[in-house]
């Protein structure tokens, strides 16, 4: 079994313990199976794999016939991270937060990061993870993950065809924090909530992605808690006009690569 040491605390109810320390601190003793919850994220911990090459334009999810513009151009940006054979790559599940030190981590249950400039947080998202190449996602990024999330609607959720690329591109209300989603107070969320399988935070803000092809281009994907969800749904872009204003309710979208850089 594996221990752990903590302080101990009134009021704290603990099972398979030891007294330790003249009664100051408790050894406890954790079950195999009950280790992840005890264990301290890592930033791998909030990272998924979007496998790009599981996308196919053979694939029935994407042989569907768009119904209006949004859809035509969704479909199209998918194709071409297809097309252009875009590597796999990982993006962090919720949104990210500041510590007390300024400094970008990733952790349930504290307000996402809002607030700075596109120009502060461009230099902050590559310091974050440089051993997985951290940086803000483009365009190509963001289009594989719309239809990397589509294909999981359909696949996973059971949902329909139809219904999976409308709620991504039309109405997203169904799948993140908006002002017409219902049961809130039109408020902003803490990072880690309304889960779409391993995806939480799809809405409640902007995510700030790159232009295609550019390093001073950007763009708000999607829409925030103050939006209605049919006005600035997921496939929602907007370009950026200035990357030196601070930016209200947009959080960088931020992609590593699969494998971590080997240290010399």
């Amino acid at each position: 079994m594996k221990k752990n040491i903590i302080e101990a605390e009134k009021g704290m109810k603990f099972t398979n313990v030891k007294i330790i320390n003249g009664g100051s601190a408790i050894e406890v003793y954790i079950e195999p199976e009950k280790r992840e919850k005890y264990k301290e994220k890592t930033l791998d911990d909030f990272l998924e794999l979007i496998e790009v090459s599981s996308l196919s334009k053979r694939d029935k999810v994407f042989r569907y016939k768009p119904e209006n513009h949004s859809q035509e151009i969704v479909k199209k940006g998918i194709f071409k991270a297809i097309d252009m054979n875009l590597k796999d790559f990982m993006v962090f599940t919720i949104s990210p937060s500041l510590d007390e030190n300024d400094k970008l981590i990733y952790k349930e249950g504290t307000y996402p990061i809002i607030e700075k400039s596109v120009e502060w947080l461009y230099e902050k998202c590559q310091k974050l993870y440089p051993e997985r190449n951290s940086r803000i996602g483009d365009e190509n990024h963001y289009y594989a993950f719309l239809g990397y999330l589509i294909k999981y609607l359909v696949e996973k959720k059971k949902q329909s065809i139809d219904d999976a690329w409308f709620v991504v591109c039309d109405d997203s209300k169904s799948l993140g924090n908006f002002l017409n989603t219902e049961l809130i107070e039109n408020e902003l969320e803490k990072s880690g909530s309304r889960a779409i399988g391993k995806f939480y935070d799809l809405g409640n803000t902007y995510k700030i992605i790159r232009d295609s092809g550019s390093e001073t281009k950007f763009s708000l994907a999607g829409g925030c808690y103050k939006d209605l969800s049919y006005l600035a749904p997921l496939s929602n872009i907007v370009p950026l006009i200035s990357i030196k204003r601070n930016m209200k309710n947009a959080v960088p979208w931020i992609v590593c690569d699969e494998y971590k850089k080997i240290k010399s």
